[in-house]
């Protein structure tokens, strides 16, 4: 897969979905690492970078204060986004990151740099345009898939082409040159069985729930079945 899928329109024909099932618990986690940082004091201009069809910047809008700019490379999915999630207080628009020249208090990119090909150059293009920033991070480098190759799932099916553990993310966003804020494990096996519950899902999800209560770190590193929050100030 290479970036023409996302100008073509390939990407979302073959992720119909767009991804929307997990936009309420995407905006959810946003809002309460925002608000254990104190970052929720006042209205904010936010930009949400890779916005997809807009439900997550439609969740985030009913969670926080301020105005919301959602953009995107693919065409299908800013038609989708302007069709199904367009507010009085959101915008939405088929643009690159190279091209935006405003400035944000806050920009989002929820599972965004992993597809990139210059991912540190694209990181440190973005921390001129915010003061803050919120990224969620799949972390699909885990001590099994890596035994079982089964990473390489994700550049199949959704066009990863860049692959992260918790402590390859962190270093990642600071060699770019952001300040790390705080951090949080966003546990997808609760999610998956409360949204998509099948017997496989349950299965799936019995060991690492318990060995994520005995030591979160181990069990992520182990298992996987997270992503990552990671909320950055833009850094000198």
């Amino acid at each position: 897969m290479d970036q023409d899928i996302y100008h073509s329109g390939e990407y979302w024909e073959q992720n119909a979905t767009f991804h929307e099932e997990d936009a309420l618990h995407k905006a959810e986690n946003c809002r309460d690492l925002l608000q254990k940082h104190s970052l929720l004091g006042k209205p904010l201009r936010v930009a949400d970078i890779g916005c997809g069809s807009g439900k997550f910047l439609y969740e985030l809008s009913s969670m926080i204060d301020g105005t919301f700019r959602g953009i995107d490379v693919s065409t299908q999915s800013i038609t989708a986004a302007n069709e199904r999630h367009k507010r009085e207080n959101i915008t939405f628009e088929r643009s690159d990151l190279a091209e935006i020249t405003d400035t944000f208090d806050l920009v989002t990119m929820n599972d965004v740099f992993e597809h990139v090909d210059d991912y540190i150059g694209f990181l440190r293009m973005a921390r001129g345009r915010a003061a803050y920033f919120y990224f969620n991070i799949p972390l699909d480098m885990t001590a099994v898939s890596v035994l079982r190759h089964s990473y390489m799932k994700w550049r199949e099916s959704v066009g990863h082409l860049h692959y992260f553990s918790k402590n390859s993310a962190l270093a990642t966003l600071e060699y770019a040159g952001f300040e790390i804020i705080g951090w949080q494990y966003n546990q997808l096996f609760l999610h998956e069985i409360k949204t998509r519950p099948t017997v496989k899902s349950w299965i799936g999800a019995l060991p690492r729930w318990v060995s994520y209560k005995i030591s979160p770190d181990f069990s992520v590193k182990l298992l996987g079945g997270a992503s990552l929050s990671v909320v950055c100030g833009a850094g000198k």
